[in-house]
């Protein structure tokens, strides 16, 4: 090799082989794979057979590449040593050092002042030692994951957070163990623990996060969320709290997508209440399988202790208590002209009078569906679907088991009478075989009846105009029922045999591209043999929507349902401003049947500068009674909430303090420590100590 106009040994001369214009022999080498090496010079020194090699070094076998300014090798025990910066490279860590003593015999190795990185982990360390495993210990380490500031250097900026441990060892592309650890936020210790296993795989093997807190009924408590990974296709969470007065609880949440074709996910949660000395439960579970191009299954599971069993336990369910519980299982074949369902299904409601336990409200053991899609057979200029069901069906209202099966026909087409003018007309046929039936005899009597077959005909319409103020519809639906056992009217019962008559119309238009009014309403024209339902009772729920895209980044949104006999059944209002991570403002309004005298009014508030870097938010809900209108006669607040979020650097950390009524108080406090690879590392280039 040619470099700075003198002639050296040329480059990778391999170790244990002469270079044809030497005067002597180099002796073999200990070993069958041959160490080659790189430099601008080299001295030989045959009385110590010691290379002594200067500029641009690279030294390298099959695993090990050494890049340093000066080293030297001993030619007959196989060792080297280096002065100054170097950098060792085995295909699975790069270490830099300031010097180091290497044994290429057992592939062994020492660099003093080390550092490495593992993503996200930076390491410092006095001494790092390579083994033959290829796995690294360092002594007197600091580490951290944190791409700000430099790792023990006094005139440098500390990390925001890190790690000092007396030892560290590193299974690359694994894990990572330190022990005696000691934590430090800046430069001020907050903990030690023996021993810190951290996972270096790319998927996480294990991540826990910690929340505690503080409320009335638990007392203090720690929530910890272990996040694992198993399978590509597979993540689960392992929850393990512990409540100062309950005591404690475990569960575990388990989601997989294999493919869209399988996926699903199962829950579950079990604590033994100190406070009601029992054992409380909860399981939840949703699965979906494709089983061919044409059959599939899928299922839903939800069981619980007791409808009171809360959210703070079972954290897969966003509302707060659950009060009903619904299960199914059912095996679907679709084609592109049927679809066939089995199914079972249960639903249970919280018992009113025993609030500890569940009651059976209905329940189809099993039913089985047949549909087609629209068809036109023989060419008829209208579109048919074909129906058929069998089931064994349970309703608490109705008290008994009752097995039922039956079939039907739907006719439809849309006929365009004009431009923006169009009719569809409907029409269906049901027949039906019911085991036992309650015929209604009088307006609150029924007459049972066994193995009967009862006929139903409909018929309507909707006929829609389109213009420039909107689009309106105008639909007619007119139900009958037959007698059972007959083809004829059952014009003998109270409701004449009309189950349904109603006339609807309904109204949509956007006068702007900001503001969308919807509404709607009916009148019902059935007639009753024993009473006669008056004008106002007849007029459906007049219902109407109201969504306005206001100026400065406002959203309102209004819902009023109201009937001429009942009154305002339904009052829904929310106004919006903002991003929910940032600066923010909700106002909430809430008028529901058969509280119509209450008002439930939400307000929710958050501010954050302009670089996002935390956020203060607040919201207080309140019942607020009324004498009717406008005239306020008290109010309650049932819940208020004071969150802090702080995203620092490496931590996201989240205080929450919340009240409500009944002396329930709440404190929690959530810190996640952030170990993800920060961009700044995945583009870190190393330096090249060959200078090119």
């Amino acid at each position: 090799m040619l470099a700075l106009g003198m002639l050296v040994a040329p480059a990778g001369l391999a170790w244990g082989q002469a270079a044809s214009s030497a005067p002597f022999a180099l002796p073999a080498p200990s070993s069958p794979s041959a160490v080659q090496f790189e430099a601008r010079t080299f001295d030989y020194d045959r009385a110590e057979a010691e290379m002594h090699l200067r500029g641009d070094v690279r030294v390298w076998d099959a695993t090990w590449t050494i890049r340093a300014q000066e080293a030297w090798l001993d030619l007959e025990t196989r060792e080297g040593r280096v002065l100054g910066p170097l950098q060792v490279d085995d295909g699975l860590s790069r270490v830099e050092g300031d010097s180091g003593r290497f044994e290429f015999g057992s592939r062994t190795g020492e660099v003093s002042d080390a550092s490495a990185y593992y993503a996200p982990w930076r390491i410092r360390a006095s001494e790092a030692r390579l083994d033959e495993k290829r796995e690294l210990w360092y002594r007197g380490a600091v580490f951290s994951s944190c791409s700000e500031g430099k790792l023990a250097e006094p005139k440098s900026a500390d990390p925001h957070y890190h790690f000092r441990a007396s030892r560290v060892h590193v299974r690359p592309k694994r894990y990572l163990v330190a022990r005696n650890v000691r934590f430090y936020l800046g430069r001020v210790p907050l903990f030690y623990t023996p021993v810190l296993w951290k996972s270096l795989r790319p998927r996480r093997l294990l991540r826990t996060r910690f929340a505690p807190g503080y409320d009335r009924r638990n007392g203090p408590f720690t929530r910890t969320s272990t996040l694992y990974s198993f399978h590509p296709a597979m993540q689960g969470k392992l929850f393990l709290d512990y409540y100062s007065r309950p005591g404690f609880g475990a569960g575990n949440e388990l989601q997989y997508f294999a493919s869209e074709d399988g996926r699903g996910a199962a829950y579950g949660y079990a604590i033994r209440d100190d406070l009601t000395r029992t054992q409380r439960w909860a399981l939840l579970g949703d699965h979906f399988q494709a089983l061919s191009s044409t059959y599939s299954a899928q299922a839903r599971l939800q069981a619980q202790s007791d409808p009171s069993f809360h959210n703070a336990y079972t954290r897969a369910n966003s509302f707060r208590v659950t009060q009903q519980l619904v299960n199914s299982a059912a095996l679907v074949r679709a084609t592109g002209v049927t679809t066939t369902r089995l199914v079972y299904s249960r639903a249970d409601d919280g018992d009113a009078l025993r609030p500890t336990r569940f009651l059976k409200s209905s329940e189809s053991s099993p039913r089985v569906d047949f549909q087609t899609a629209p068809l036109s057979p023989l060419r008829l200029p209208f579109l048919s679907v074909f129906r058929a069901f069998a089931d064994n069906s349970y309703d608490r209202g109705r008290g008994f088991q009752q097995k039922s099966a039956g079939a039907g026909w739907e006719g439809t087409r849309t006929l365009v009478l004009a431009r923006g003018l169009s009719l569809a007309p409907r029409v269906a046929l049901e027949e039906a075989f019911l085991d036992r039936h309650e015929a209604p005899a009088s307006f609150a009597s029924t007459r049972t009846l066994s193995d009967v077959f009862v006929g139903h005909y409909e018929a309507g319409g909707t006929l829609r105009l389109s213009h420039r103020f909107g689009d309106t519809d105008l639909t007619e639906t007119f139900r009958k029922r037959l007698k059972p056992d007959a083809i004829q009217m059952d014009a003998g019962a109270p409701d004449y045999g009309v189950e349904a008559n109603l006339l609807s119309l309904a109204h949509g238009f956007r006068p702007s591209p900001r503001v969308y009014v919807r509404g709607e309403s009916g009148f019902d024209f059935r007639r009753f043999r024993e009473q006669a339902p008056g004008f106002r009772s007849r007029v459906q729920p007049m219902a109407g929507d109201l969504v306005v895209f206001l100026p400065r980044g406002w959203d309102l949104t209004v819902h009023e349902d109201y009937q001429l006999e009942e009154g305002n059944r339904t009052l829904l209002a929310q106004a919006d401003w903002g991003d929910r991570r940032g600066r923010f403002l909700r106002f909430g309004l809430a008028n529901i049947r058969p509280q119509e005298r209450n008002l439930i009014v939400s307000q929710e508030a958050g501010w954050a500068p302009a670089h996002g870097e935390w956020q203060l938010s607040g919201a207080l809900r309140a019942d607020v009674r009324t004498h009717g209108g406008v005239k306020l006669h008290g109010a309650q607040l049932f819940e208020k909430e004071l969150s802090l979020r702080k995203d620092f650097h490496d931590f996201h950390t989240l205080l929450v303090l919340r009240a409500r009524p009944g002396g329930v108080g709440e404190v929690q406090f959530r810190l996640s420590l952030r170990t993800e690879p920060l961009d700044i590392w995945r583009r870190r280039v190393y330096t090249d100590y060959t200078g090119r």
